[in-house]
């Protein structure tokens, strides 16, 4: 989808695919949420048990829109482990730490494979992130192409660069200007 909308020239749908090709790998590592909002009416609210707390609560006439936690502790003192469990799938969370962890090492280890590249052709590595490098010249054509999923793609060339931090940089671009445009290259 990102690859066609790319070439289509549709930037919007390009943006929606890579966001989400970037961010979902990361709903799988997500903290599992242990808190439940509804609409309740005040009986409801009132026949709550012990096991879960009432975060929040805001009122409207006579439903009222309340956010409750799961009170681990108290289920597990009070009414077991084997309950708490029941609990805890119940609640619906979809997550895979090992799905999140897997993509993640997978991802170190390409960038790092053009690390290794980057070095061997004599450049040097200014910074990188899991998905990009800032290198002092560009690498060989045949690993940037923006059009192939995998493959890296030169985005700026710039004059200057501070990097503080993982994702905290400064970086101070050439400007072209050519003789007849109005804009800058």
């Amino acid at each position: 989808m990102k690859i066609i909308a790319q070439k289509e020239g549709r930037p919007t749908i390009r943006n929606i695919a890579k966001l989400l090709m970037n961010s979902m790998y990361g709903r799988f590592g997500m903290h599992p949420s242990l808190t439940n909002t509804s609409i309740w009416t005040e009986e409801q609210i009132n026949s709550l048990t012990n096991g879960w707390d009432i975060l929040s609560k805001i009122d409207f006439g006579e439903l009222s829109l309340v956010t409750t936690i799961l009170n681990k502790e108290w289920i597990l003192e009070n009414l077991g482990e084997e309950v708490l469990l029941k609990h805890l799938v119940n609640m619906g969370n979809d997550t895979n730490v090992a799905i999140a962890s897997a993509v993640t090492a997978y991802s170190r280890m390409i960038i790092n494979s053009y690390k290794l590249q980057a070095l061997n052709l004599g450049l040097n590595i200014y910074y990188s992130d899991t998905d990009s490098l800032v290198l002092d010249r560009p690498l060989p054509p045949e690993v940037c192409d923006s059009a192939r999923l995998g493959m890296l793609k030169l985005e700026h060339t710039f004059k200057e660069g501070i990097f503080v931090m993982p994702k905290v940089y400064y970086l101070e671009y050439k400007f072209l200007k050519l003789p007849g445009r109005t804009s800058y290259l």
